[in-house]
C-alpha cells in the first residue's frame, strides 16, 4: 500500500479551504478508479490533512494483472532463492526435516521441532487416507513432505519456484537412489502443469503454498489445472490455508504480544489496521472452496477441516485444510440432525456419554466455541470495544474463557468408531467451529449460511498501489490547487462501511509519514520448507 508524505504547505491551510468532496469527485473521474473517498484526517505530527482512499476499477486491475502477477511471483522467487541459499550454506541437523522459514509471527524465531513435526505428521496422515500412487506436489520447499510421502508412491513429481532448494533436494535424493529413483523435480511456478496429461495423477498436493499466490484468480487457475490432471476418484489437497475471517484477530494477537502494557488502545489499533492493510499474503474465506463445487468442472465435493494439532499456535489457530475430490458429478449427501452447541447437552463430555449409549447415529453440532482461539478473539473484541485512551493493562482480564478443544472431537471419533469433521463455522461466527459426527463415514458438503462480499484479499494490489498512487497524485496536480492534493493516497480492496451503509472511518488505514514497501520483505511460516 502506498502512502504519500504530508506536506507542511497543506497542513498550514485552514480546514475550511480544503474541500474533500471536490477531491473525491476528481478522483472518481480517473478511468482507473472505481470508488474514492477523501476526508480530513489527523497525521502523525498532530495536524489535520487531506487523505484519499481509492478502490481501483476491476477492468483496470484486470488489464494490469499479467504484469502484477509476474512481479509478485518474481518477488517471492527472489525471497526463496535468498532464504534457501542461506540454508544450503548452513548445516541443518536433518536435511529431510529442515525447518527454515518456519518463523513465528510473535517471536520471529524458528518454531520448535515438536510444533513443526506435529504439523507435518498431520498432513502425512491426511495424505495416507487419499489415493496417492502417483503424486504431484506443487511448491515442495525443502522437501519435508516429499521425504515422508514419496517412498510409498509409484511416481512423485515435486515443483518449486526456487532452483536453489531443488538442487539441495536433488543432492539428498541422489544419496538414496533405491528410495527416490521415481522422484522427479521440476523448477516452475504454480500454474505450470506442462507435460501432465488429463486424468494422469492420483493426488495434487499444495501444502502451505497458496499464501504466496498473488490473487484468488491465480489460485483458481492453479486448481483448474490440478483438477484437470487428477483422475476421477483422486483428490487435490490444499493444506495450511490462511483464514481471511481471522486476519484481524491474528494481527490483534500479534500486536498485543509485542506491545507494552501501558500502550494506548488507539495506538495498538492503528498498528493492527496497518498490519492488515499491508498483508502481503493470500488469505481465503472457506466459502471460496465451497463455491468451487459448482464453479470448477470436475470437483465433486470440497471437504474442509480445521488444522489438527495439540499445540495452539498460529498454524493450528488461524488456518485450515481443504480436500477437493475429483469426479464426474458433484456428490450430494443429506445433512444429519443439527443442534446448537451448549456445554450441558452437546459438549464433548455429554456427547461422549450419549455415544456410549448408542445414540445419536449422525449429528451436526453448530457454533462450538474454539478453545484454541478464545484468548485471541477476546483480545480482538476488547481492542475493538475499548476507549481509545485506555491502556492495554486496563482491558478486562480473560479469566472466563470457555471453549472446546477440536482435538477432543477427533479423539471421541476414534473411541466410538466415527468419522469426525471439525470445520469452519457455517454461520461465519468468529471464534466458533462446527462438528460433524458420522457412523456411516459420509460427511455432508460444507455450505456457508452467509456469503461474504470478499472471499479473499488481493496481495498483488501491493504491486499495483505504488504506481497508481503516483499516477493519481499527478492527475490531481493537473486539476486542483496544490493545497487540495491529498497528502496521503491509499489503494484499498474495498471502502469499509458500517452496517447502516455509511463510511466506517475507524477501519480506514491511518495516514503515516513515510512510504512502506510491497509486503514481500519477509518469509512467514511455510510448512513445506
Amino acid at each position: 500500500m502506498t502512502f504519500l508524505d504530508p506536506t507542511d504547505d497543506q497542513a498550514e491551510v485552514p480546514d475550511d479551504q480544503l474541500d474533500p468532496a471536490a477531491v473525491s469527485r476528481q478522483l472518481a473521474d480517473h478511468p482507473a478508479v472505481d470508488r474514492a473517498v477523501a476526508l480530513l484526517r489527523p497525521f502523525p505530527d498532530g495536524r489535520d490533512g487531506l487523505a484519499a482512499y481509492v478502490v481501483p476499477d476491476p477492468g483496470f486491475v484486470a488489464e494490469q494483472a499479467p504484469d502484477l502477477v509476474s512481479e509478485h511471483v518474481a518477488g517471492w522467487k527472489d525471497v526463496f532463492e535468498h532464504v534457501y541459499g542461506e540454508v544450503k550454506d548452513g548445516t541443518p541437523d536433518d536435511r529431510a526435516f529442515d525447518r527454515s522459514g518456519w518463523n513465528s509471527s510473535y517471536t520471529g524465531t524458528v518454531m520448535t521441532r515438536a510444533e513443526v513435526g506435529e504439523a507435518i505428521d498431520s498432513i502425512v496422515d491426511q495424505v495416507a487416507a487419499l489415493p496417492h500412487r502417483r503424486v504431484l506436489e506443487v511448491g515442495c520447499g525443502t522437501g519435508m513432505l516429499l521425504f515422508r510421502i514419496a517412498p510409498d508412491t509409484e511416481r512423485y513429481w515435486a515443483t518449486d519456484l526456487s532452483g536453489e532448494v531443488l538442487r539441495t533436494i536433488q543432492h539428498e535424493l541422489d544419496a538414496s537412489p533405491e528410495r527416490y529413483a521415481h522422484v522427479t523435480l521440476l523448477e516452475r511456478e504454480g500454474t505450470d502443469f506442462t507435460g501432465f496429461a488429463d486424468d494422469s495423477i492420483d493426488l495434487v498436493l499444495l501444502n502451505s503454498v497458496i499464501q504466496y499466490f498473488p490473487s484468488a484468480d491465480y489460485l483458481r487457475q492453479v486448481l483448474r489445472e490440478a483438477v484437470r490432471v487428477v483422475r476421477p476418484g483422486g483428490a487435490v489437497f490444499i493444506g495450511d490455508v490462511r483464514d481471511l475471517r481471522l486476519l484481524e484477530v491474528l494481527h490483534s494477537s500479534v500486536e498485543v504480544f509485542h506491545a507494552d502494557g501501558d500502550a494506548r488502545v488507539d495506538e495498538v489499533r492503528r498498528r493492527v489496521r496497518a498490519a492488515v492493510d499491508e498483508e502481503g499474503e493470500l488469505l481465503v474465506d472457506p466459502s471460496f472452496f465451497a463455491a468451487l463445487v459448482t464453479e470448477l468442472t470436475g470437483v465433486s465435493e470440497a471437504g474442509l477441516q480445521l488444522k489438527r494439532g495439540t499445540v495452539a499456535n498460529e498454524l493450528t489457530k488461524f488456518r485450515y485444510d481443504v480436500t477437493l475430490r475429483v469426479g464426474a458429478e458433484p456428490v450430494t449427501r443429506p445433512y444429519p440432525p443439527a443442534v446448537q452447541w451448549n456445554p450441558a447437552d452437546w459438549g464433548t463430555a455429554a456427547v461422549d456419554v450419549r455415544l456410549g449409549r448408542g445414540e445419536p447415529r449422525d449429528l451436526l453440532i453448530l457454533d462450538v466455541p474454539d478453545s484454541r482461539t478464545a484468548a485471541d478473539v477476546a483480545t480482538w473484541r476488547a481492542l475493538t470495544e475499548a476507549a481509545a485512551e485506555a491502556r492495554l493493562d486496563d482491558l478486562p482480564a480473560r479469566d472466563d474463557l470457555d471453549g472446546e478443544t477440536p482435538g477432543d472431537w477427533w479423539a471421541i471419533g476414534r473411541r466410538h468408531g466415527l468419522t469426525v469433521a471439525v470445520t469452519p463455522p457455517r454461520s461465519g461466527a468468529i471464534g466458533r467451529y462446527d462438528v460433524v459426527l458420522s457412523r456411516s463415514g459420509a460427511i455432508p458438503a460444507w455450505v456457508p449460511q452467509t456469503r461474504r462480499q470478499a472471499l479473499s484479499n488481493a496481495p498483488f494490489r501491493h504491486e499495483l498501489s505504488d504506481d497508481l498512487a503516483r499516477e493519481l497524485r499527478d492527475f490531481l496536480h493537473e486539476r486542483l490547487p496544490e493545497h487540495m492534493v491529498p497528502a496521503h493516497i491509499a489503494i484499498l480492496d474495498e471502502i469499509p462501511l458500517s452496517p447502516d451503509g455509511t463510511l466506517d472511518v475507524r477501519r480506514l488505514p491511518d495516514p503515516i509519514s513515510h512510504a512502506v514497501g510491497s509486503g514481500v520483505e519477509h518469509l512467514p511460516p511455510r510448512s513445506t520448507t
